[in-house]
Parts: C-alpha cells; structure tokens; sequence
C-alpha cells in the first residue's frame, strides 16, 4: 500500500511476527531498507505506477 498519511514501515516478520514494531528506522535495517526501496522503484516503473510521478508518495524512495 502506498499512502502520504505514514511513514514507511518496514517489519521483521521472523522477529515479529505480529507486527508491532517498525524497523524503518533502525540502522540494524538499514541495509535491507535500501534494497528493498530500490527494488519497489524498479517495480513500480516497470508496471508504470502512476505514483511514481507524485512527490507526496516518493518522497522516500
């Protein structure tokens, strides 16, 4: 989901399994952070997303 209104998110789902705490901004993450902003870039250009082109949705990637 793409939204304006939040933060990105990002969740360890083998440390958390329910999803409760954001990893976003933990350095620990920041590797995988990097990786998988790149690799939802490239996605949304090859499908040609229409947020792509708005900066209130890429400001973050």
């Amino acid at each position: 989901m793409i939204s304006d209104q939040d933060e990105p998110w990002l969740f360890d789902l083998q440390k958390d399994p329910d999803e409760l705490h954001n990893y976003s901004d933990d350095p620990n993450y920041a590797e995988i952070k990097q990786r998988l902003t790149h690799d939802l870039r490239l996605w949304m250009e090859r499908v040609e997303e229409p947020a792509l082109g708005n900066p209130a949705f890429t400001c973050w990637l």
